[in-house]
């Protein structure tokens, strides 16, 4: 941020050649205002403090540059005075330094002297300007844990917070989960949440709340609205939707106003629009449709007919989102599809413990914030079931882990994944991964690792091939690994194997 200059000069003609032909904005400053004697500057600053660097004549009518540098020492002490004259007097510099004027530049002007002066002092305001902006934004934070949490920060946070405003929103990402967060990280969401403000000169903080719930506040002196997120309309390269306050509001409501932003919130994967503003309006409940398709959803989980499970679930999931009905209220009712779908085939004799474990009633909305990540989990749990009654009832637990071992024996010298193979036998990764476990006493990359260090020492003992050979040949894409996994299930290294087994080759030849 660049400092900001008012010169002060009685002459019209040097005025203007002040102001037309210095680039100040080389020298680090922008001019911002201009006036032809004290009196006048005074008047302007009472208006407009914001002023950083005065730069002012000796010798002008109603009002010097030395009486002003008096009057700005007692009433604006952070604007720094520079005086330009023409008259190189040692009682007027002696006094200038004893109001604190920081240089005292003669005429002519030598634009060297002038740059030094005006870029040093530049830096001096700038690192000014950040240090103070860390005590605000450290400030406001603190204020901001101990209205949501009633954490003490040390701080008189109740006296501090009746007087300070606050502009409050929420920003969460879209469709979360199949968010891809390699590409941008937190301080990138923070930095785009909080840019609308800062554009427009507001010193502002953020905290998560959840791991999809950022809320940022910037402070306002009063209670006028500012103006609201145009820059974060114009820009869609983050799939961020925001929950905004109708209006700025004192710091000690933040609690309060925090309800009301998450309340709006559960509306948004409603809304098409990438802001929403918040109301305190009472909720209204939309009543969930029933599901009218118990039976049809029997017979396709009992048949494993995945192709009607997914067109009934999504048919019921579509009528929810067009009823508006909020995604807490769709995953109650499909944590009471599930148990119906239970209690069925308990009733038919199936253990009810030993059903698949439900992750629909693990699913945090924030993060599978929309109707069809939702679905998506149903589905799968929905599919868990079926798989498993499927293998279940036709007693072939033994079969499906036979074929995917025949699979594994097949395929293990490549990069060989579980899903891969539950996709071979036709049930799901979750169900695959249990039922490998109980027919094994394995998990699968355990099973998957034992079998090829069996084929390694094949190998090392067969073949002259050297251990990195052997370890790629194999399945293992990295020597370390491979040496850490040998290690593991033979005690010793794939090099100090091979050496074993010359060794005993050897004392087998000398017998």
């Amino acid at each position: 941020m660049k400092a900001s200059l008012m010169i002060v000069e009685d002459e019209p003609v040097i005025l203007r050649g002040l102001k037309e032909t210095i680039p100040w904005e080389n020298y680090g400053v922008n001019l911002t205002a201009s006036a032809k004697n004290g009196k006048v500057a005074i008047d302007m600053l009472l208006n407009d403090p914001s002023i950083d660097i005065v730069l002012t004549d000796v010798r002008m009518p109603q009002m010097d540059g030395l009486e002003l540098a008096e009057y700005i020492a007692r009433h604006f002490p952070k604007i720094h005075v520079v005086i330009l004259s023409g008259y190189d007097e040692f009682s007027y510099a002696k006094k200038a330094i004893s109001l604190g004027v920081e240089e005292y530049l003669l005429k002519p002007i030598n634009l060297n002297e002038l740059e030094q002066t005006m870029s040093r002092l530049s830096e001096k305001i700038g690192q000014g300007h950040s240090e103070q902006l860390k005590r605000q934004h450290l400030t406001l934070e603190n204020r901001m844990y101990h209205q949501l949490f009633e954490v003490t920060t040390g701080e008189d946070g109740e006296h501090d917070a009746a007087s300070m405003y606050v502009f409050p929103m929420v920003s969460m990402v879209k469709n979360y989960k199949e968010e891809d967060f390699t590409k941008w990280t937190r301080e990138e969401w923070k930095t785009k949440a909080e840019g609308c403000f800062k554009e427009q000169g507001y010193w502002t903080t953020s905290m998560f709340m959840g791991e999809n719930q950022l809320l940022t506040c910037a402070a306002v002196v009063d209670t006028n609205d500012i103006p609201l997120l145009r820059a974060l309309q114009r820009d869609s390269s983050y799939r961020l939707q925001f929950v905004v306050s109708a209006k700025s509001v004192p710091l000690h409501q933040l609690s309060t106003v925090w309800d009301e932003l998450v309340q709006t919130a559960k509306g948004l994967p409603l809304s098409k629009e990438s802001i929403v503003y918040s109301t305190a309006s009472p909720e209204v409940i939309k009543t969930p449709p029933p599901f009218v398709s118990e039976q049809k959803l029997k017979e396709a989980i009992s048949e494993n007919d995945r192709e009607t499970m997914t067109h009934l679930v999504q048919l019921w999931i579509i009528e929810m989102e067009r009823e508006g009905v909020f995604l807490e209220d769709v995953l109650k009712e499909g944590m009471q599809l599930l148990d119906m779908v239970m209690g069925r085939f308990t009733q038919n004799g199936v253990v009810y413990q030993s059903l698949p474990v439900q992750h629909l009633k693990d699913v945090d909305v924030t993060l599978y914030n929309s109707y069809s990540l939702v679905k998506g989990v149903l589905l799968q749990d929905l599919y868990d079931i079926a798989d498993w009654l499927d293998a279940s009832r036709s007693d072939n637990k033994s079969w499906l882990v036979e074929q995917a071992m025949n699979y594994i024996h097949q395929h293990y010298m490549t990069d060989i994944k579980a899903l891969e193979v539950a996709k071979e036998v036709h049930i799901s990764p979750n169900y695959f991964s249990s039922l490998f476990k109980e027919k094994t006493g394995k998990n699968f990359n355990e099973f998957v690792n034992e079998l090829r260090i069996a084929k390694a020492r094949e190998l090392l003992q067969g073949t002259h091939m050297k251990v990195h050979e052997v370890a790629e040949t194999v399945g293992f894409q990295e020597y370390k690994y491979f040496s850490e996994v040998f290690k593991r299930f033979s005690q010793m290294t794939p090099s100090v194997y091979r050496k074993l087994l010359v060794t005993k080759a050897g004392q087998h030849n000398s017998g």
